[in-house]
């Protein structure tokens, strides 16, 4: 049995991916600005504002990094994305979401 990521990393990737959602809720559904929006969902915890931009995320600056380096942020369209950095291939993201 191969492990892709320690429990921890798994609990850390998971608070990342629920902060994002809910980030995004906010933002799409309630038009919450997603700076407001992931400071209000984040709740004390942690969330570092970026200006970097990698194209494989999918976000236009600036974007936020969450635990379990997962990243959330507008996208080119308005929309709001978010990207598990740690876990890029599908083993993780599937991990990420069925746990």
């Amino acid at each position: 049995m191969q492990h892709h990521a320690a429990p921890s990393d798994i609990d850390l990737i998971n608070a990342g991916l629920m902060l994002g959602i809910e980030t995004c809720h906010r933002n799409v559904i309630d038009g919450v600005p997603i700076e407001q929006a992931v400071t209000e969902a984040a709740r004390g915890r942690k969330h570092e504002r970026s200006t970097t931009y990698r194209v494989e995320t999918g976000i236009t600056p600036p974007s936020w990094t969450l635990d379990g380096e997962v990243s959330v942020g507008a996208n080119d369209r308005g929309g709001c994305n978010i990207h598990i950095v740690s876990g890029s291939g599908p083993d993780a993201r599937k991990l990420a979401i069925s746990t």
